[in-house]
């Protein structure tokens, strides 16, 4: 039968002869063999190697490479080929192709005609075996992975440009609670005031990492009097005009940096774009985060009014105040920005007046297992005939988790009417104000059943007309008795 050549479509079955007519003779050199983890080939003095390829050299992985002049395995005393290892039956051990001729393609025996160590990266010639003293063989293996430790040095890049204005939305009081256990028959509960929640509208990071928001204030130590075209740019405070704090009155209305204790990297010398030529500019910075259930960002700002008041150099300005007005200016502040010129500062807003919530604390004693003395302490205002701060404290208990819909695990019930709290310390220190009752009854002793105290606290004042005594809510707190 002879084979007759055909035309060649796009699919055809074709015999051998007509493949090795129509395809040009090709040679195919394999030059690794892929596995889990991918290495390199190595040559040794009695090795040869088509390519060399360093895995930190992604340029010379195609760069040719020498055959050696062909070297005596050695038997018995082991050749290295990689020492941080190989992997296991990765290895192929073949002859070296001659430069002419048919490539006979003999592949070796391991641990008949050669022995590998795998840990070690080695490998010999066995006595006996088919590799002669003088020939030369071609070794393929995978490396075992490396892992390199290295110190990590991250390097900052300054921003160049001023970051974007704080889109600020709203801010609301916060408030910190503590309680602590009993000792001597008594127990506390703190509330601390003085904090403020900015919630601030999405992007972040608009000058990159370490954006912070910055609180500016004017640098008194420079400059005592602040100039009227820098006061829209600084925080301000002030005294409620509704009530006076005896002695405790706002006797500056700039605060200093001590009276923000939460802030991180405080600095002065930054200039402002709206004020170039003007350096007495303090940044007290605040760390950001994020409020996943409003989809905002937020900071929180901590203001100590009662900070270091009796500093001569740096007074607080508003020690004892209460309910003191304050207007923050605030703004973006990256502090990893250049200096020259200063672009650490974005454009500046204000944000809308908030109070400062003074502090207070309720001591629970227990004078009989069914009875207790209740004391709430704190600064208030000065007061005149009725529009003093009224405090009173109601007994409640603890509903049965059996009863349905309004009942359950928080529900409580008020047990008789409240007991009015009169004011029993000096009229003219309004910082320190303690109001007290004494031995209030409880139905039994805590126990089988659970009762607690709800203390509140109402402002009093005049309607606009003055005809009616009206009350705001400034304080409440519920303690569970023990």
């Amino acid at each position: 039968i002879s084979e007759m050549p055909l035309p060649t479509p796009r699919a055809v079955i074709c015999s051998p002869s007509q493949t090795r007519n129509m395809v040009p003779p090709t040679r195919v050199t394999t030059t690794m063999k892929r596995k889990k983890k991918p290495g390199s080939m190595t040559a040794g003095p009695w090795l040869v190697d088509r390519f060399s390829m360093p895995t930190a050299t992604p340029k010379a992985l195609a760069t040719p490479v020498k055959e050696p002049t062909p070297t005596p395995l050695p038997s018995g005393t082991p050749g290295l080929l990689a020492p941080e290892g190989l992997v296991e039956d990765s290895d192929i051990v073949r002859t070296v192709p001659p430069p002419t001729g048919p490539d006979p393609q003999v592949r070796y025996t391991r641990d008949r005609d050669y022995t590998i160590n795998y840990a070690a990266g080695t490998i010999a010639r066995t006595s006996g075996g088919a590799i002669g003293s003088t020939d030369t063989v071609r070794v393929e293996f995978i490396r075992k992975p490396v892992t390199r430790e290295s110190i990590v040095s991250p390097v900052d890049v300054p921003s160049s440009a001023r970051p974007a204005a704080p889109k600020v939305l709203y801010v609301i009081p916060t408030f910190r609670w503590e309680t602590t256990d009993p000792v001597d028959d008594q127990f506390t509960s703190e509330r601390q005031g003085g904090g403020l929640r900015v919630y601030l509208e999405r992007p972040w990071w608009s000058s990159g990492q370490g954006e912070l928001l910055g609180v500016l204030l004017w640098n008194r130590a420079a400059a005592a009097d602040l100039p009227p075209e820098a006061e829209p740019y600084v925080t301000r405070w002030g005294q409620d005009p509704l009530w006076h704090g005896g002695s405790a009155v706002v006797t500056s209305h700039e605060p200093v940096t001590k009276n923000f204790p939460k802030g991180v990297s405080p600095k002065t010398g930054h200039t402002l774009e709206e004020l170039p030529g003007n350096n007495n500019i303090i940044v007290v910075g605040h760390e950001v985060a994020f409020d996943k259930e409003r989809g905002l960002w937020y900071c929180d700002i901590e203001i100590d009014i009662d900070a270091f008041p009796s500093d001569p150099q740096n007074p607080s300005g508003a020690s004892g105040a209460y309910f003191p007005f304050v207007r923050l200016a605030l703004a973006r502040y990256q502090p990893n920005s250049i200096s020259l010129p200063s672009v650490h500062l974005s454009p500046v807003v204000l944000a809308d007046f908030a109070q400062l919530a003074p502090d207070r604390t309720a001591t629970i004693i227990t004078t009989t297992p069914d009875k207790r003395t209740v004391v709430l302490s704190g600064p208030t205002y000065l007061f005149d005939g009725p529009l003093e701060s009224r405090v009173e404290v109601q007994v409640e208990e603890q509903l049965s988790s059996g009863l349905p819909e309004t009942a359950g695990g928080d529900a409580w019930d008020a047990i008789g009417e409240p007991v009015d709290m009169p004011f029993v310390s000096d009229f003219n220190q309004p910082e320190a104000a303690e109001w007290r009752a004494e031995d209030i009854a409880l139905p039994e002793a805590p126990g089988t059943r659970r009762f607690r105290l709800v203390i509140r606290q109402f402002e009093q004042f005049f309607n606009r007309d003055e005809t009616n005594i009206e009350e705001r809510l400034v304080y409440a707190d519920a303690v569970e008795l023990v």
